[in-house]
């Protein structure tokens, strides 16, 4: 609280027709400086504090009274600076603005609300926009551009102009008017209350029309038409060209059912190839496909080959065996009977048992037309191509029946019937090609119900104008490798199963998708490597990563460029610390990196957790960082008085203490003293030291205190000069 002033001059000296003397002036000047200069006073109008401020600033024009706070003159005041903004405001009521310069932020999930509650704009999540309005949102423009990947709009969308959907694009849900439309595709429902495929007739493009004739011509007929079909069913099988009959069309993914009757789509194929080809991704993957063991063994099947230069024993004397036949040092061992096909042996030393499928032996031709000199005690042969004679003396194809298991048998009739009789046979037969089934003739004019067990186009099928295919093969090598005829699901299981089995190494393994086409490690966008740990290729050397180089301790870049730290959304970059090193911390190392300085945060025991903001500019020479108490740094002066004399005008800043001082030289009564610059806000004090001359009492005094200066009052004579002090704000 502010300090009262107290009259000192009590006896009333200081009186018309009194003389006054210096002192008494002297008393009354020191009671009002102590009033004014010992705490200071608050201006609220309460005893000794003096009037309520009301008018601040160096011309007064900014004004305050008890319901507002505004400028003396409209439009001539700033509320802050470019550099030097206030933190955070808060209005309880309506803010009129003509504009706003900068970007506006509406933290968090807060909304700007017009009008009322009901209409409001705000983003409730991060990354979402909304705009309520209890009403209707009302854009008025030329273009509505709208990038959105997928566009959703749950009511009912009312279109005045034009909507077009831009190519691949499409429509889907319930429209009540689309107006004209330039081109639908409509794949089932109703079109003007007419089911599609009803009796009428419709113009339009149907994904599967059904009816009793085509163009006038029955479909059934006799003789064949020529015409495509959107859709051909056959109810129980197909058969193209005398090839494999086909009873269905499977859409299986894992191709579990692996008919060899049956067809698969083209989605089945690849998704089935994709996982197969997906799955064997490393050496013990691709080695286990149709590999007895399950393990790394490389294990081929009959047919295919092993090529190498060399192949050497594992373990040291260990040797080689191939099929139980042990060769070793130059030797060959045979651990039970061992057979050498198309070798000429110079010396097959003692043999205890020789199986010969052909050839000579002493000079007589094994199997030759004439009896050979010989009796064999046995005689054994893998297989026999007998194309006539007899066996046991029943010649071979004679009319008599024989006993036999033969691989083909051709004959006009079975078991005394003849193949084709007009009565009906009891058997079963590959193809069976008639006129008619059942009395009812085949191709009739008139239309059949029934269902097939065999649908047979003798040349080709044509689906939906597609490709004309003439057979389905069931080749599990595709040798035939056809642009025009299907394959069995077998098939393509046992092709795909083969062609993965021969992906065996890993640089195979990576050449699939492998843009280098070598043993580089490639992945497409948006998929990862995961691993614990990478190691250096060459000692000394690290790791780069994308122009990163990770080396040791040490994270450097490879070429002359910016390392950035750059965590995302609101991460922030952690130093932390630990029981050995103390608080997180850095360090700034000189050019030779041979000693730097270290920047350390707070002990644990401060529990500290604050930011430090930096100034907007690098500031002034001589001026130090200070801090508002919130965590903004600024730059300032220091207090420097100390090494100031009265005798040169000057002016420091102290925070918000503001001071001035200087000298004054042979002043006159009634002149103005000015401050080398003005006080922001007020002059408080003004403390002055005089030299005198003539009386030994004369004295004078200051008098109207302003931000920019003072008057000089003096009592008697001159005075020959004083130095003053002045403290503000």
């Amino acid at each position: 609280m502010g300090t009262g002033y107290t009259r000192n001059d009590a006896s009333n000296n200081i009186a018309t027709g009194n003389v006054i003397n210096a002192a008494d002036l002297d008393g009354e000047f020191d009671a009002i400086v102590t009033a004014f200069g010992t705490s200071g006073h608050t201006h609220d109008g309460t005893a000794a504090e003096g009037g309520p401020v009301t008018v601040v600033g160096p011309v007064q024009d900014f004004v305050v009274s008890a319901g507002e706070i505004k400028p003396k003159t409209t439009n001539t005041l700033d509320i802050g600076t470019a550099s030097l903004q206030f933190k955070d405001m808060y209005i309880d009521g309506i803010a009129y603005i003509d504009g706003i310069g900068e970007d506006v932020l509406v933290a968090t999930d807060k909304k700007i609300q017009l009008r009322d509650t009901a209409i409001s704009i705000n983003s409730s999540t991060d990354g979402q926009l909304d705009i309520d309005a209890d009403g209707e949102v009302e854009i008025a423009t030329g273009t509505l551009d709208v990038n959105a990947t997928t566009t959703d709009i749950s009511g009912t969308l009312t279109v005045g102009g034009t909507l077009t959907a831009s190519s691949g694009g499409s429509l889907t849900g319930t429209w009540s008017n689309l107006g004209t439309v330039t081109t639908v595709d409509i794949n089932g429902g109703t079109v003007d209350g007419a089911v599609i495929g009803g009796a009428s007739a419709a113009a339009g493009t149907f994904t599967t029309l059904t009816a009793t004739s085509l163009n006038s011509t029955a479909i059934g007929n006799s003789s064949a038409s020529t015409g495509a079909f959107t859709t051909l069913t056959a109810s129980t099988n197909l058969n193209v060209n005398s090839s494999t009959t086909i009873t269905g069309i499977l859409d299986e993914d894992n191709m579990a059912s692996d008919s060899a009757a049956k067809l698969a789509t083209q989605q089945s194929i690849k998704a089935y190839v994709d996982s197969q080809v997906g799955t064997a991704d490393t050496l013990t993957e691709v080695l286990g496909n149709g590999n007895s063991t399950s393990g790394t063994n490389i294990v081929v099947t009959s047919g295919d080959s092993i090529t190498t230069n060399t192949i050497s024993e594992t373990t040291s004397a260990s040797g080689v065996t191939v099929d139980s036949l042990l060769i070793k040092d130059g030797g060959i061992t045979a651990a039970g009977t061992s057979t050498f096909a198309g070798q000429t042996i110079s010396n097959l030393g003692t043999v205890t048992t020789a199986n010969i499928d052909g050839g000579t032996i002493d000079g007589t031709t094994i199997g030759g037309a004439s009896a050979g000199a010989g009796t064999f005690t046995n005689l054994t042969a893998t297989s026999a191509d007998i194309n006539g004679g007899t066996i046991d003396g029943a010649t071979i194809g004679g009319s008599s029946a024989g006993a036999g298991t033969f691989t083909t048998l051709a004959a006009t009739s079975i078991n005394s019937t003849p193949i084709g009789n007009s009565s009906a046979s009891t058997g079963a037969f590959t193809t069976l090609t008639a006129t008619s089934l059942n009395s009812t003739a085949i191709g009739n004019s008139s239309a059949s119900t029934g269902a097939f067990t065999t649908l047979t186009a003798s040349s080709s099928l044509n689906i939906n104008s597609s490709i004309s295919v003439t057979g389905v093969l069931d080749e599990d090598n595709m040798a035939s490798n056809s642009a025009v005829k299907l394959a069995t699901q077998q098939s393509i299981k046992a092709y795909v199963d083969s062609q993965v089995d021969t992906v065996d190494t890993l640089a195979e393994v990576l050449a699939i998708g492998n843009s280098t086409g070598g043993t580089n490690l490639v992945v497409t966008s948006g998929d990862v490597i995961t691993t614990n740990t990478i190691n250096e290729t060459t000692s000394a050397s690290g790791v780069t990563i994308d122009g990163v180089i990770l080396k040791d301790t040490s994270l450097t870049t490879a070429t002359n460029t910016n390392l950035d730290l750059d965590p995302n959304g609101s991460g922030k970059v952690v130093f932390k610390g630990n029981a050995t090193k103390g608080a997180g911390q850095f360090i700034l190392n000189c050019e030779n990196n041979s000693h730097g300085i270290v920047i350390k945060g707070p002990p644990h025991s401060a529990a500290a957790s604050y930011t430090l903001t930096l100034p907007n500019t690098d500031g002034d020479a001589n001026q130090v960082l200070k801090s508002d108490g919130s965590g903004t740094l600024d730059w300032a002066t220091p207090f420097a008085l100390s090494n100031q004399t009265l005798a040169t005008n000057g002016s420091t800043n102290i925070g918000s203490l503001q001071v001035r001082w200087g000298e004054v030289s042979n002043p006159t009564n009634g002149d103005t003293v000015s401050f080398t610059s003005a006080f922001s806000t007020a002059c408080l004090n003004v403390q002055t030291t005089a030299t005198h001359s003539g009386a030994a009492n004369e004295g004078f005094a200051v008098n109207t205190l302003t931000t920019s200066g003072f008057d000089v009052q003096l009592s008697d004579g001159s005075v020959d000069g004083f130095y003053y002090l002045a403290i503000g704000h």
